[in-house]
């Protein structure tokens, strides 16, 4: 397999060489028309090469590349093919999009890429488009590798352009590619051009990775800056999340019926990622963006506000669709009978216990009762062992928060004089006093143990652990408020499942950061147990319960409980979320752009994975 992958670079490499010596577009001379002709006539003239990867097709064009970058600031070869890969997006668009309004935007661009003169006389269809954005794609990801943003923006400047300071052909660009993928339904047969082009958006986009992010200067994305200036950034996030929801496939021909065109010599063409895919890691790139500027506010990108525009259906849409007749994946218990919201809840539960429990690491878990949250409130017909898994879930919270407080009891054990240390250990179950509100024994093992440790440091983890701990606490039993307060008739067997469990909150109950939580809890059980010490049951069955929490519901009075959800961010916390979301869109589009790591910048801002405390003493949750 190596040593056909090696022929293979090797024939596509020749080739290649055979282009760019025929043809004077990487030359030291300005391409005629004859030149733009052989051009596309020789990739249309080149095999297909299925078994070939991305990272090898690159290595066979890095010679092309450099020529090009060499001789274009003489010839501008380069903003001409751009200029004439705008004037077939526009046209190809206008074509498939008739009518009023269907591609105005798109005209604009075509109408400025017209004005340097007539384009080269090749053929107009969508296989020289895929072609040319092709070229454009390879071109420019090697001048962003290797270039700052001036010398980029000389690159694609024109003769006319020169010496000034607006970057006219990259916006040019990065708005026809817009008008182009603002198309929707994405049909079979716009299928590959549609794909090249969010991948040549991408790879304009990527100069986030290349450029510094702490000295960062108005001039180093100039793209990106296009792109927050495109004036219909609500169609293009519509036709974004539309992509990643549809998942749009290529016609079963399609490879086959677009052989000669140079972009199928990539391998795995069809395995690796998908549209849906690559249109979130468009639309979440341009999201995050930001200019000095506007820094650290984002109110000024309109993608981010055009995300929160969008009407909210994925709380309430899970909970009243079709009931699963049985969940055969799920391990740990037989269900049936459950709505997709049920499970939901079933699942992130699990995780929050497995995380813990097994992995002990609490950022995945802050995220999971972050989502249990924004669920709350609209939960309907819960299943009982979602409701089950609600109250196992406060439970387990309790018995980490007991077990940080007997550490810290050890840890002031510890530090006392060895004749305390030994009165201590005198007796079997000592009650000490921590900072918190709760009276714990510790027993003699417990106390010998210490003497193996710091007590000072794990003291100092411990009380950190413990406000995590009651920080999760805290938003479980908002979790349960919310659904009470919002959804009590809807939901009987939560009611049930906390009277079966009713004896894990009054520990609680006078705790200063949970007293005013559990008074509303504590009034629902409250009434339900009065109704059932009135109602006439001769046997206290399940049915029979539920029954008179169904008609009790009826006459719950629910008081108005003021929920309140606060997001704290840290100042500087761009600074984070930039790197890690570009981080993620490098993993996972290396397949098919053979990113080059030894440039990048802001990979090199990302925290290290082994620094997270392993302990659950990380920061509150983010929405309590």
């Amino acid at each position: 397999m190596g040593a056909s992958a090696s022929t293979a670079v090797a024939a596509l490499e020749q080739e290649l060489e055979l282009l760019t010596s025929d043809v004077e577009f990487a030359g030291d001379g300005k391409a005629g028309e004859e030149a733009w002709q052989r051009l596309f006539r020789t990739i249309h003239q080149l095999p297909p090469k299925p078994h070939l990867r991305q990272s090898d097709v690159e290595q066979a064009t890095h010679a092309l590349c450099l020529r090009m970058t060499e001789n274009n600031a003489k010839t501008k070869n380069l903003h001409r093919l751009v200029r004439y890969a705008v004037r077939l997006l526009g046209k190809l668009q206008l074509q498939q999009e008739p009518g009023p309004g269907g591609g105005g935007g798109t005209s604009e661009t075509t109408a400025a890429a017209a004005a340097d003169g007539p384009p080269p006389p090749v053929e107009e269809d969508p296989t020289t488009l895929l072609n040319a954005l092709y070229l454009v794609r390879v071109f420019i990801k090697h001048l962003i590798e290797t270039t700052d943003a001036r010398q980029l923006l000389e690159q694609l400047q024109s003769d006319a352009e020169r010496g000034t300071a607006q970057a006219e052909t990259a916006a040019l660009l990065v708005h026809a590619l817009m008008d182009y993928c603002s198309q929707q339904p994405v049909g079979p047969d716009i299928f590959d051009t549609y794909k090249e082009s969010l991948e040549l958006l991408l790879v304009l986009m990527s100069t986030r990775l290349y450029r510094s992010f702490t000295t960062a200067t108005e001039e180093d994305h100039p793209f990106l800056d296009a792109c927050l200036r495109y004036r219909r950034a609500n169609r293009f996030a519509r036709a974004m999340l539309l992509n990643y929801i549809s998942a749009p496939q290529p016609a079963p021909a399609a490879p086959a019926q677009s052989s000669d065109s140079i972009s199928t010599t990539t391998a795995g063409q069809a395995a690796t990622r998908s549209l849906s895919q690559l249109s979130l890691f468009v639309l979440l790139g341009l999201a995050i963006h930001t200019t000095p500027s506007s820094f650290p506010t984002l109110h000024t990108n309109p993608f981010r506000n055009q995300l929160a525009t969008f009407r909210d259906l994925y709380s309430t849409a899970p909970h009243g669709g079709p009931m699963l007749g049985e969940v055969t994946w799920y391990k740990e218990r037989y269900m049936r009978d459950i709505s997709l919201g049920s499970l939901l809840v079933v699942v992130l539960v699990r995780t929050v216990h497995v995380t813990l429990s097994k992995l002990r690491d609490s950022y995945l878990p802050v995220h999971c009762l972050a989502a249990l949250g924004n669920m709350s409130m609209y939960l309907d017909n819960l299943h009982p062992y979602a409701a089950h898994r609600l109250i196992k879930l406060f439970e387990m919270y309790s018995r980490r928060h007991s077990s940080l407080l007997r550490r810290i009891n050890k840890g002031c054990l510890a530090i006392q004089d060895e004749d305390s240390s030994t009165a201590t250990q005198q007796r079997p179950a000592a009650l000490t006093r921590s900072s918190s509100f709760l009276m714990l024994p510790v027993a003699d093992n417990e106390v010998k143990a210490l003497k193996r440790c710091r007590p000072d440091l794990d003291t100092a983890r411990a009380k950190l652990a413990l406000a995590n701990a009651e920080s999760c606490l805290e938003v479980v039993l908002e979790i349960l408020n919310s659904c009470l307060t919002n959804a009590l008739r809807a939901n009987p067997q939560l009611s049930y499942a906390l009277l079966h469990d009713k004896a894990l909150f009054p520990p609680y109950a006078q705790h200063p950061r949970f007293s005013h939580l559990l008074h509303n809890i504590q009034a629902v059980l409250h009434h339900f147990e009065f109704l059932l010490t009135q109602a006439e049951i001769t046997e206290y069955t399940t049915e029979a319960i539920l029954e008179v929490i169904q008609r009790g519901s009826l006459t719950w009075q629910s008081r108005e409980y003021p929920l309140q959800f606060t997001y704290e961010e840290e100042e500087n916390a761009h600074h984070f979320f930039a790197p890690f979301l570009w981080n993620t869109i490098r993993q996972g589009t290396a397949a098919d752009f053979a990113w080059s790591p030894a440039n990048m910048q802001l990979a090199a801002l990302l925290p290290s994975a082994a620094s997270r405390p392993l302990d659950g003493a990380t920061a509150p949750p983010p929405a309590t």
